[in-house]
C-alpha cells in the first residue's frame, strides 16, 4: 500500500485497527468493529477484515493476526463471518466453532453463503 494510502487508513481507522508482519514485510491488516456488532452480540467483536500481502501468504501471519484480535478482545467473544468455506479450518485450528451457514448478498450483487464462525472468551470462572 502507497505510503500516503497507509496514512489515509491509519487515520480513518486507527492504530489499533492494524499491525505489521512479524518478519517486517508488508504490513497486514486487521480491521475490528465491536461497536457495529448486532445486539445479541453486544460483548462480542467482530473480525471484519483480515488480510496479508500474498508475498505473506502461508507464512503464519493471518494466524497472529486472528491471535491479536482475540487477546484484544479479552473476556469478550469473537465472531467471524466468511464466504470462503476453504478458510473455515484455518479458523477451526484457532479454536472456533462454525455456528450457522446462510445466504447473503455478495459484493458482485448476487448471493454467497456465509459461513459464521465463534470463539469463545477464556472467561475467569
Amino acid at each position: 500500500m502507497p505510503q500516503d494510502n497507509w496514512a489515509i487508513f491509519m487515520k480513518t481507522l486507527g492504530s489499533e485497527a492494524a499491525a505489521t508482519n512479524p518478519q517486517g514485510a508488508q504490513p497486514v491488516i486487521i480491521f475490528q468493529q465491536p461497536q457495529h456488532c448486532p445486539s445479541k452480540m453486544a460483548a462480542a467483536w467482530n473480525i471484519a477484515l483480515i488480510g496479508t500481502h500474498p508475498a505473506s501468504a502461508g507464512c503464519g501471519v493471518g494466524g497472529v493476526m486472528v491471535d491479536f484480535a482475540s487477546e484484544r478482545a479479552g473476556t469478550d467473544d469473537v465472531w467471524v463471518y466468511t464466504t470462503y468455506e476453504t478458510r473455515m479450518p484455518f479458523y477451526l485450528k484457532r479454536g472456533f466453532v462454525h455456528c450457522q451457514t446462510k445466504r447473503a448478498p455478495d459484493l458482485y450483487g448476487g448471493d454467497a453463503d456465509e459461513f459464521v464462525m465463534f470463539r469463545a472468551a477464556v472467561r475467569d470462572s
